[in-house]
């Protein structure tokens, strides 16, 4: 199946017309999953024509059920939940036990890649905060040094002409986050660590929360 043809079995599955003479295939699947809200509904159908789709759809599948309540209360209304955001959870022993996981993993994921000044940065780290507040500095050194190396390690370890590429829009847009994208796009990464070094900021996700770095301090909104 070519990727032209993928997309037209994306735009089938929901009823929708796809200009597959686009270029930016990818560009017309933002909030693809928002279609299957609330159960997720035939959501195993979007991965059967690609290459182990049981993998990426079992990463997926989690986020229906996670939201369902958030999204069926919106759908009450006579509105539609724009993105998967599930509430805040307030467990303060619960958050630290993930902080500790997710340093630990991006030590790991920072060695893995060789960066000798992230993981300087990242030993630095000593406090894990819960912030009440989502005004964070995102343009802070350490974070903004996290997040080219990644950036560039998602870059380079995917497969832009690979099936599932078609979907990079439609998973950016399941949280508008970076990298929650990339761990439900985990297995189509080429060079990674053998840990599954994004599964703890996916149980920070369902927690309601997201981080940013800020000098010494792992910092969860």
């Amino acid at each position: 199946m070519t990727q032209k043809e993928y997309a037209q079995h994306l735009g089938n599955l929901i009823g929708e017309e796809v200009d597959t003479e686009s270029k930016y295939l990818d560009d017309q699947f933002y909030a693809y999953f928002q279609c299957f809200m609330p159960y997720g509904k035939d959501a195993e159908k979007i991965f059967e024509p690609v290459p182990n789709g049981k993998l990426f759809y079992e990463r997926v599948k989690p986020i229906f059920e996670t939201t369902e309540n958030e999204a069926l209360n919106v759908f009450e209304q006579n509105a539609s939940l724009g993105y998967f955001v599930p509430d805040k959870k307030e467990d303060t022993e619960v958050l630290k036990e993930i902080g500790e996981d997710f340093l630990k993993n991006l030590l790991i994921f920072a060695e893995f890649i060789k960066d000798e000044e992230l993981i300087k940065d990242l030993k630095e780290i000593t406090v894990i905060e819960i912030a009440n507040t989502d005004d964070q500095d995102f343009e802070n050194p350490k974070f903004s040094s996290l997040y080219d190396a990644f950036s560039d390690w998602t870059i380079e370890n995917s497969d832009e002409s690979e099936l599932i590429a078609v979907l990079d829009e439609a998973y950016y847009s399941i949280s508008c986050d970076y990298f929650i994208a990339a761990y439900f796009q985990y297995p189509r990464y080429k060079n990674k660590p053998e840990i599954d070094f994004l599964e703890p900021y996916f149980r920070l996700w369902k927690q309601g929360r997201r981080f940013v770095l800020n000098d010494n301090k792992l910092i969860f909104f």
